[in-house]
């Protein structure tokens, strides 16, 4: 959707890592890193959300490092 910035995603951790973001956001990736220092390497998380509600989810395991999780929008979209 041409200019919705989505909130952060909401993300809870235990035994596995839950991570959501509103559907309006439609088109973002979601990446992750285990550091923030540059340079930033990202990678797409290669699980595939499904609908729950008015939200994306993703269910993955707890990793066994920190790992930091961001939203992107592909360039051209």
């Amino acid at each position: 959707v041409p200019g919705v910035i989505p909130d952060a995603p909401e993300i809870q951790v235990s035994t596995a890592v839950s991570i959501a973001w509103p559907t309006d956001a439609s088109g973002f990736i979601l990446q992750s890193s285990r550091d923030l220092n540059e340079p930033r390497t990202w990678s797409n998380v290669t699980a595939t959300p499904v609908v729950v509600g008015e939200n994306f989810f993703v269910l993955l395991p707890t990793p066994e490092a920190k790992t930091f999780y961001q939203l992107v929008r592909p360039q051209g979209e």
